[in-house]
């Protein structure tokens, strides 16, 4: 069986995301922990916290800013 490719749209992550970032931020190491190997790709703004790039699942993650 072939790893999942995932890709999140999370341009909308920044430090006072609400609701969704809460969601976005418990979503990706639950991803990691129930198919490990899985190679997710996130999308992000220029705002994305810092605190999210050094989150302890974050360098299991491609990062991909967008202008």
């Amino acid at each position: 069986m072939r790893p999942l490719r995932i890709g999140l749209n999370l341009v909308y992550l920044v430090r006072r995301a609400g609701g969704v970032g809460t969601y976005a931020r418990e979503l990706i190491p639950e991803l990691l922990q129930a198919e490990p190997g899985s190679r997710i790709v996130a999308f992000v703004s220029r705002e994305l916290d810092s605190e999210d790039r050094s989150a302890p699942w974050a360098a299991e993650i491609e990062w991909v800013q967008l202008p």
